[in-house]
């Protein structure tokens, strides 16, 4: 799981507009690996998701961020990561985090859908904005693409009824999830 940030700032459509457009530019980078003198430490990922948050950041400003998830072919080394997206997003310096799904290793599926929801979370939470915010971030975000995937998860394709697969008698969880003063709260129905 990645999270990907910059400055906050006041005005929404320019700190998204910079967000999207440094995401392109990392990716992009990630693309032409091999192709030219180009190196990126995101040519370590087979491929991803990655999803645009939007919402108001702890001083006031707008916190455009990006929440995703990747598939590593390789080790990453964490400060040329950062150093990378640093440049990328034309700051000195930008937080940045890369680290193993919490319930990846003890095969824990509550600690991992956590992750999961973080990054599948809306983009834009309502319930947690003043109304005029909620209009700015709106507009900002129409019409945006949010929800990038990348590598191998480019064209991936969802089917309509998934038991076309032939999922017939297989095992069956429903998860339920909904946003409740500014926590998931999340149980299973059988």
């Amino acid at each position: 799981m990645f999270t990907l940030t910059q400055r906050t700032g006041e005005d929404v459509v320019e700190r998204l507009t910079g967000l999207l457009g440094a995401l392109e530019r990392v990716l992009a980078r990630r693309r032409h690996v091999g192709c030219s003198r180009v190196r990126s430490e995101w040519s370590k990922f087979a491929g991803g998701v990655a999803s645009v948050e939007i919402k108001r950041g702890q001083g006031g400003g707008w916190h455009v961020h990006v929440h995703g998830l990747g598939l590593l072919t390789a080790k990453v080394e964490m400060e040329s990561w950062r150093a990378e997206w640093a440049r990328v997003v034309g700051q000195e310096t930008a937080d940045s985090d890369l680290r193993v799904l919490k319930g990846w290793k003890a095969g824990c599926d509550e600690s991992m859908r956590d992750d999961f929801l973080e990054v599948f979370k809306y983009a834009v939470k309502f319930s947690a904005m003043e109304y005029g915010d909620t209009w700015q971030a709106f507009q900002a975000a129409r019409g945006q693409k949010l929800l990038r995937p990348f590598g191998v998860f480019r064209g991936v394709v969802v089917p309509q009824d998934l038991l076309e697969d032939g999922l017939e008698g297989e095992p069956f969880f429903e998860w339920v999830a909904r946003f409740d003063k500014g926590v998931y709260r999340v149980r299973q129905e059988f």
